[in-house]
């Protein structure tokens, strides 16, 4: 099945390097009784690695422990993402995992994923925002018709009248 979230931007581990020399000076910045300049530190690993998990939960607490509901909101932006990018990639894992499991049973898979692709453009989601999981009826359409044209279908006509017997 399709996810409409987007995927994670890969980060180079010369990025990720970057990212901590700036979380350590953040620290530093800390340490000194600098929030301001800490909190321009911990943005900087920010933008060099967006994963950052360690960087956004102590820019957070740093924003929380003196009342910044401002720089609190820029990190909370971040924490979203990263929360989106996790979602993503959990979901091509799961897909995987599906397209192994089918494969070793011999089941056809329907690539849902991939008719929606096919579909570019086009509205697909109850609400592609807010709901990214639930297709509306015309992803169903498009998922029927993916159905249908692997012969996933046929398959399971003929086993449904085979129980009937």
């Amino acid at each position: 099945m399709p996810l409409n979230l987007p995927r994670g931007p890969v980060v180079s581990a010369e990025r990720r390097a970057l990212a901590a020399s700036h979380l350590v000076r953040a620290r530093e910045q800390v340490r000194a009784g600098r929030p301001g300049e800490a909190f321009g530190e911990y943005l900087k690993s920010l933008q060099a690695d967006p994963l950052d998990r360690r960087s956004c939960w102590e820019a957070y607490e740093l924003c929380s422990s003196r009342g910044d509901d401002r720089g609190r909101a820029q990190v909370l932006n971040y924490l979203r993402k990263q929360e989106v990018y996790a979602s993503s990639n959990l979901h091509v894992a799961y897909n995987a995992l599906m397209d192994r499991t089918a494969s070793a049973a011999g089941v056809p898979v329907v690539d849902v994923e991939a008719a929606f692709a096919a579909e570019k453009g086009r509205a697909l989601f109850v609400d592609p925002v807010s709901d990214p999981y639930h297709p509306n009826a015309e992803g169903h359409r498009v998922i029927a018709q993916a159905i249908r044209s692997t012969g996933a279908y046929a398959a399971l006509l003929d086993s449904r009248k085979a129980l009937r017997r």
